[in-house]
């Protein structure tokens, strides 16, 4: 005590964290309204303290914590003043205020001389973790837009008058602090978690919802429903459900739902069709949800979302339009726009029908078991985003063509798959997709694209993994195709050399090739290219210095590894230029017995910005002939290079200085 009564600073003081105090009392001087200035306060596991300092008359407090204060039992008059009549208001700027693991504290007294002078200034309060608190919060908070209270199971005092709250936040609680809304109006969101005997939100605390927009639920074990007679609000309300097994329903306003973790769900309630506001539902982690109702979709859904439903073998009805008589059904409508389906095993295929004219968006990801996509699904959807991902027992695709509305198509890990949907090459002239992203890798069974060219539209091409796929070839491409702008391939092996065509790429990215050895020559007339990754193609055997790099003027990223095994230096020539001055981000990386980038006259790339180099394990110099990097250098990274480690670590290396000068240094061993 006498040590801290000792170290009372200046009255400057704004910020202030006293930890693990022993004494059984705290000094004066904490509270002393001389500290004008303080702004943050916090208190710290001091736990032989049996009661708090005086801090309501510090006039600029603005965040206050108090944790572990465990021999804490009654927070009243030693915390607000030292009597009822105050000469102004108690923690008049206060605006944060955090009580955290108080374990022994019972009550809180409401201390104030009227309704206005305590904590006029308080948005946010959280309790947490106080096991035995009983007496209720304070009775007038006219401020505050967010309360926490987490883990007081004893706490049975419904809430206060808080006109202004937004944001509630209940955990661990008894559920009788939901028992009364008393005017909670503003509040637009509501988190419940883990309130034991909560069987129903009580009437007289949903009256008082009229504002809520957002509703999370979890870990409620005994809710059976949400609200007895329905929810008056006129608003559209979001709701997220996790882990309430005992549900049964849900409420006829919503705008969102998503259900997680409820193990015992085994079908949807055949009322879900009467969720008329409903857009969006999301079901993650049911294990047992095995169906749908036999109804159609809620009216207004527009995305679903299904994700790690072990059970569910089929997906609804509803989503499909039937055909009856060359026409689609009228009775039969869904507005279906997205469609994600992820982690569902035993699902083997659609349901007869097609895919709503409205979907826009198809993701297929980790359904282990799904052999075929909707028969005839292109002839009449608005698809403009299909992605295919780990669906390693389908085989093709159904007859049709892609719809001309297609903009991605994203096809990868399918190892049994085929053939392609002939839709993505053009073969005649009343046919144009619209297909601007072609993604396919990992399917070890195609062989073939079909007949025709790519799309004039396609700007962007993957091509990875495909080890049968045979190579593309300048008779795909349009004569006039000038969109494509970006080309990544990556494990070819049937590729040899790029076709001649491709003059109007900027990206380029070829990538783990063993046969590649034809590539330079097309590289010279890419003048548009701005980014260019080369890597992990040892049979390149052409030096660095004919590659013709300097006349890509328009290059500023260059990424270059894994080559020219046997090469101590880029170029024997030591006046020649290998790259433009316009590169901006260098990266060198897998050079098995470079020695130095001399011969690179890093000095001349006046527009440089980021240099990396990594595993070269020679590599004994960065800097150039003349000693100097460029003075637009910001970032250097040098990774797994241990003579460069040596050299130029900071303080320690010998060439430390000649790159001190650079804003960010990172020089690691690994």
């Amino acid at each position: 005590m006498d040590v801290l009564d000792s170290l009372q600073p200046c009255s400057n003081l704004n910020k202030l964290c006293i930890q693990l105090y022993g004494g059984p009392e705290f000094p004066r001087w904490i509270g002393d309204a001389l500290f004008s200035k303080m702004v943050d306060l916090r208190l710290i596991d001091c736990r032989k303290c049996t009661s708090l300092p005086c801090l309501g008359q510090l006039p600029s407090l603005k965040q206050l914590r108090i944790q572990g204060m465990v021999g804490v039992k009654k927070v009243g008059a030693e915390f607000y003043g030292e009597t009822r009549v105050s000469a102004g208001k108690f923690f008049p700027s206060l605006e944060s205020l955090h009580f955290n693991s108080m374990s022994e504290w019972e009550h809180w007294e409401d201390w104030s001389s009227s309704t206005e002078s305590l904590f006029p200034c308080l948005h946010k309060l959280t309790i947490e973790d106080c096991p035995k608190l009983i007496m209720k919060l304070p009775t007038y908070l006219p401020s505050l837009t967010k309360l926490s209270v987490l883990f007081c199971p004893k706490l049975e005092s419904p809430l206060s008058r808080l006109p202004l709250l937004k944001e509630l936040r209940v955990g661990k609680c008894n559920e009788a602090v939901l028992s009364s809304g008393n005017d909670l109006t503003s509040l637009t969101k509501l988190t419940i978690s883990r309130i034991s005997g909560l069987i129903k939100l009580h009437e007289g605390f949903v009256q008082f919802l009229q504002g809520l927009r957002v509703l999370e639920v979890s870990g409620c074990e005994e809710l059976e429903y949400l609200w007895e007679d329905g929810f008056g609000s006129e608003n559209s309300l979001s709701l997220e459900i996790r882990d309430c097994d005992q549900l049964v329903s849900l409420g006829c306003n919503l705008q969102s739902l998503a259900i997680s973790g409820c193990d015992k769900l085994e079908r949807l309630p055949n009322g879900w069709q009467s969720l008329t506001c409903l857009e969006e539902l999301a079901i993650s982690h049911c294990p047992k949800l095995a169906s749908f109702p036999d109804v159609g979709f809620p009216p207004m859904l527009r995305n679903l979302i299904l994700e790690n439903c072990e059970s569910l073998k089929s997906l609804p009805d509803g989503m499909m339009l039937k055909m009856r008589n060359d026409s689609t059904d009228s009775n039969n409508l869904c507005l279906l726009e997205r469609l994600v389906i992820y982690r569902c095993p035993p699902l083997i295929c659609f349901p007869k029908g097609q895919l709503p004219t409205t979907l826009k968006s198809l993701c297929i990801l980790c359904c282990e078991n799904l052999k075929s996509l909707p028969e005839e699904m292109m002839d009449m959807c608005a698809l403009e985003y299909l992605r295919l991902d780990t669906c390693p027992s389908m085989i093709g695709f159904t007859r049709g063509r892609l719809p001309i509305t297609l903009e991605v198509l994203y096809i990868s890990n399918c190892e049994k798959l085929e053939s392609l949907p002939e839709g993505i090459m053009h073969y005649d002239s009343t046919y144009a997709a619209a297909l601007q992203r072609l993604f396919i890798s990992h399917c070890s069974s195609l062989t073939s694209f079909p007949r025709g060219k790519f799309p004039s539209t396609l700007e962007r091409l993957h091509i990875g993994d495909c080890e049968h796929l045979e190579s593309i070839s300048e008779e795909m491409f349009h004569s006039t195709n000038n969109s494509l702008q970006s080309l990544t391939l990556r494990r070819y092996p049937n590729l040899k050399t790029l076709p001649d065509c491709l003059n109007t790429l900027t990206d380029l990215r070829i990538v783990d090739f063993e046969n590649l050895e034809l590539l330079l020559p097309q590289i010279k007339k890419l003048t548009r290219l701005t980014r260019l990754e080369i890597s992990n193609c040892k049979n390149i055997k052409t030096p660095l210095s004919q590659w013709g790099l300097s006349r890509l003027t328009s290059l500023k990223d260059l990424w270059i590894s894994g080559m020219f095994p046997d090469a101590t230096s880029f170029s024997d020539d030591p006046h020649s230029i290998l790259f433009p001055t316009t590169l901006t981000s260098l990266i060198l990386s897998e050079f098995q017995n470079l020695e130095s980038l001399a011969s690179l006259s890093l000095q001349t790339l006046t527009s440089l910005e980021y240099l990396v180099i990594k595993s070269c394990p020679k590599l004994w110099s960065i800097l150039p002939r003349e000693g100097l990097l460029p003075d637009t250098l910001s970032r250097l990274y040098v990774r797994r290079c241990p003579h460069l480690t040596q050299r130029y670590s900071k303080e320690e290396g010998d060439d430390w200085p000649k790159i001190a000068h650079i804003p960010s240094v990172s020089i690691n061993k690994f």
